[in-house]
C-alpha cells in the first residue's frame, strides 16, 4: 500500500484543515496516511512572528522523529505570513533528516501573495535532498470556503501523480477530483 505523510504548521486552525482534508482524501484513494502536526517549543505573538519571517529566523519546535522509510511521498503545509513560511516550518525543514530524493508536495494557507514563500519552501525541500514537485495554496479570503476543498483536491492529485504508475494503490484512475 502507497504511504504518505502530511506534515504541518497551523496557528489559527486554516493550515491544519487543510492538511486534514488532504489526509481524508488521500486515505479515500487507498493510500496509508501518517499525519503530524509540527509543535512550536514556544508560540511567538503576531508581531514577533512577523519579524521573524521577514528577517528569515526560525523557532525551536517540538516534534517527534518522523519515519520516511518506505514513505512514498512527503506533503508539507504552512501558514504564510508576511510573504514568508512560518518560523516552526523553516526549523522543521533544517532539522529534517536527509530527505534523500523524497518527492513532495508543498501546500499553504494565505491571505495575499505568497510567491516568495513558495520559493522559500522549494528551496528548503532542495537543500535537503527532498524533490519539490507541487506547490498549491488556499487563499482564504480570495477562494472562501470552497477554496480549502479546491486547494487539497490539487494537492492530492499532484501527490497521487508521483506514486508509481502514477496512480494510488494500484487503482486504475485514483481518486476523482474536481477540476
Amino acid at each position: 500500500m502507497p504511504r504518505a505523510i502530511v506534515v504541518h504548521y497551523s496557528r489559527t486552525g486554516h493550515t491544519k484543515a487543510l492538511a486534514l482534508e488532504i489526509s481524508r482524501l488521500l486515505t479515500e484513494a487507498g493510500l496509508q496516511v501518517d499525519e503530524s502536526a509540527v509543535r512550536p517549543a514556544r508560540q511567538l505573538g503576531a508581531l514577533r512572528a512577523v519579524q521573524c519571517v521577514l528577517a528569515h529566523k526560525d523557532e525551536p519546535v517540538c516534534h517527534d522523529p518522523i519515519d520516511l522509510s518506505g514513505a512514498n511521498v512527503l506533503l508539507i503545509g504552512t501558514p504564510v505570513w508576511g510573504n514568508g513560511i512560518a518560523p516552526y516550518m523553516r526549523r522543521f525543514l533544517m532539522e529534517a533528516e536527509h530527505l534523500c530524493g523524497m518527492p513532495v508536495v508543498l501546500f499553504a494557507t494565505c491571505s495575499r501573495e505568497n510567491k516568495r514563500a513558495a520559493d522559500e519552501l522549494r528551496r528548503l525541500v532542495r537543500e535537503h535532498g527532498g524533490r519539490p514537485y507541487a506547490y498549491e495554496a488556499w487563499h482564504i479570503h480570495k477562494d472562501g470556503p470552497d477554496g480549502l476543498r479546491a486547494a487539497a483536491e490539487r494537492s492530492v492529485k499532484a501527490a497521487l501523480a508521483l506514486l508509481p504508475n502514477g496512480n494510488s494503490a494500484g487503482k486504475p484512475n485514483g481518486i476523482r477530483v474536481h477540476s
